[in-house]
């Protein structure tokens, strides 16, 4: 009977062996060849694991060396013509390994048009944009336009050169000799020189001391201009006391000649005298202190409780006079107590009037109704005199029973 060669070699490599230490044998050859297999796998898995975490690396290394980095650096931007359209410079310019975005530090720049510079910029950090079309700049933002003198300050600011356009869209302040301002937001036209300010506005002119709050405004520099297309609140102040104050939903503002024109819901009030007047239509000239209206016009004096209605009025505050003309009516609260007739001339902050034109006359105590063509005394205490004015004309007056 021939013998198994395994059973052999087992016997070779150790004579002495049973059948159980043969079995124990073969289990733990079996397990040595598992674990060699499982290290292999382990080692294998994590090479390929080191190789895939060293590509990114790898990959933003080729990325750092691609970029362009460069110290005291000028960019310019020409327009279509070939002229510079704007140029700017910066201490470092970092550029994209495409190229297409540069970020900056220690900004000073120019924007031209024909030829000339209209906007001078400053910034400590910005980034260069879509080829040069946009500017982000940020951090002590500061542009002034050489050709008025305006100075525009901000956060958050874009500058789109071929748009000709500056906005500021966190925090902006704009001055000039004429005017300050404040805004939440603002945008630039450089090619009308015209300011957009956007949400809480403030405004202050200097001569005379107006100050001005809406929530829209337009500042049209060249002209002298400022526009609200909102409900518009304006006070006049003379050293730190305010004396007139007014608001409406339209108010234009010249700078040149001192003069608001008011539209829409306008009410004036004045402390010295103490009058509102209301109306649609107003001119309002704080610095010569008259408010002129060519639409109904309505003027309250509350301490007298003397009130004036009319188709058109002036009123001059410094003179303290008010002259109404067209269907013009005053009452008197105290006592009820009307005057009508085509003109009034009235002397404020008393109740003394002076009437001209089919004047008619009515109180209540005693109860009386008088016409005739002119009339003067005062409305609140009843101390009026009608004259029929020629002689031929008559005074008509009839006690009411």
């Amino acid at each position: 009977m021939k013998k198994d060669p395994a059973s052999k070699l087992r016997k070779v490599m150790n004579p002495s062996l049973g059948k159980t230490q043969t079995k124990q044998l073969g289990n733990w050859l079996v397990k040595a060849v598992l674990l060699v297999l499982i290290l292999s796998a382990t080692a294998c898995g994590q090479q390929r694991q080191t190789e895939s975490r060293s590509q990114p690396n790898s990959a933003a290394a080729a990325d750092s060396q691609k970029r362009l980095v460069l110290e005291s650096a000028t960019i310019n931007q020409p327009n279509q013509q070939g002229q510079t359209q704007w140029k700017i410079n910066a201490k470092r310019a970092v550029y994209s390994p495409d190229q297409k975005t540069a970020q900056l530090e220690d900004i000073t720049g120019n924007l031209y048009q024909d030829g000339k510079v209209v906007l001078q910029v400053e910034a400590k950090r910005g980034t260069v944009k879509k080829d040069g079309k946009e500017i982000v700049l940020r951090d002590q933002f500061v542009a002034t336009d050489p050709r008025n003198g305006a100075t525009i300050r901000g956060e958050n600011v874009v500058w789109r050169p071929q748009q000709d356009l500056l906005l500021v869209r966190q925090n902006f302040t704009g001055s000039h000799p004429k005017l300050t301002a404040s805004a939440n937001q603002g945008k630039y036209d450089t090619s009308k020189q015209r300011l957009e300010l956007i949400g809480q506005v403030e405004a202050t002119a200097q001569d005379p001391s107006l100050h001005m709050k809406t929530e829209h405004l337009f500042w049209k520099i060249q002209q002298g201009l400022v526009i609200s297309d909102r409900t518009t609140h304006i006070d006049r102040y003379k050293g730190e006391t305010i004396t007139d104050s007014a608001v409406a939903d339209h108010a234009q503002v010249n700078l040149n000649t001192q003069i608001a024109q008011l539209n829409q819901n306008v009410e004036l009030k004045s402390l010295d005298p103490l009058l509102q007047i209301a109306t649609e239509s107003a001119t309002w000239n704080p610095e010569a202190q008259t408010v002129v209206s060519d639409k109904p016009v309505r003027i309250v004096n509350s301490e007298e409780k003397v009130t004036a209605t009319a188709n058109q009025g002036q009123v001059n505050l410094d003179t303290k006079v008010a002259h109404l003309t067209g269907g013009v009516q005053g009452i008197s609260k105290r006592n009820q107590a009307q005057l009508f007739a085509n003109k009034l001339f009235w002397k404020i902050p008393s109740p003394r009037m002076q009437a001209k034109g089919n004047v008619i006359y009515r109180q209540a105590d005693p109860p009386l109704n008088t016409t005739g063509t002119q009339a003067k005394g005062n409305l609140a205490n009843e101390n009026i005199v009608v004259r029929g004015g020629d002689s031929d004309e008559r005074v008509v007056t009839e006690i009411v029973p």
